[in-house]
């Protein structure tokens, strides 16, 4: 059975939709996202997803880090 987590992050475009967007912006979620993704490879690497205990709480955590 696959693990899921949600990562929740802004949506720029949304709010910009009819408006110009900021690139920072986008520029923030890449950031965000390009940091959590490099907090969960190492865990990948290690193993860890045999443990899904430990990995559901590492996601969950990770998705709550902001760089």
């Amino acid at each position: 059975m696959p693990l899921h987590a949600h990562w929740a992050v802004h949506d720029p475009l949304r709010r910009h939709f009819f408006a110009h967007r900021e690139d920072r912006e986008l520029l923030d979620v890449y950031h965000i996202l390009r940091a959590r993704i490099e907090r969960l490879l190492p865990l990948l690497l290690a193993g860890v997803e045999q443990d899904r205990l430990h990995l559901g709480r590492e996601l969950e955590r990770i998705g709550r880090f902001l760089p």
